[in-house]
């Protein structure tokens, strides 16, 4: 990419790159990186199935959900910790593949409702990882009813049916 000044040189990426080396090492600053040579930030993450799992807890804190529906709680097994924290929440009882949310409701022959949040089909579909496999083998073989739900709208529409029975 050239710049030009009026009636002036054409001004190139690599002069401009040369002169500010040249003025780095004029001035004893630090060796000059050009910024198309810098790493680029890393972008932050998107959250989606948080803003799910909060769309579906608001719902059902609201006016309009089932009184039942206002027991259901979220279960804070993921997310990135830094290793302290991680051991602390370990040693807590923190347990990896535990679904999302549960709903402590007797209904349809099932103790209760625990449902596994994903992103919504439209942000693309996220998988259900082997601990989350086993985990929910693990509590439908103890008397709960899991699902797995692909957005809130998915997941309210679980709880309704759930507590209709």
């Amino acid at each position: 990419m050239a710049f030009t000044r009026r009636g002036g040189p054409k001004i190139t990426k690599s002069i401009v790159n040369r002169t500010m080396a040249n003025m780095a090492v004029l001035y004893g600053c630090a060796e000059y990186v050009p910024p198309d040579a810098l790493p680029m930030p890393r972008a932050k993450p998107v959250h989606h199935e948080h803003t799910e799992q909060v769309k579906v807890i608001v719902w059902a804190r609201g006016a309009r959900s089932p009184a039942k529906a206002r027991l259901v709680f979220a279960i804070p097994n993921g997310g990135n910790r830094n290793e302290r924290e991680a051991k602390r929440l370990k040693d807590e009882g923190v347990t990896a593949g535990i679904p999302d949310l549960c709903l402590p409701v007797a209904r349809q022959g099932y103790h209760g409702l625990y449902i596994e949040m994903k992103k919504s089909v439209e942000d693309g579909r996220s998988t259900v990882s082997t601990h989350q496999k086993e985990k929910i083998d693990e509590l439908i073989q103890e008397g709960y009813h899991v699902e797995v739900c692909y957005g809130s709208v998915e997941a309210i529409a679980v709880i309704e049916s759930y507590l209709r029975g």
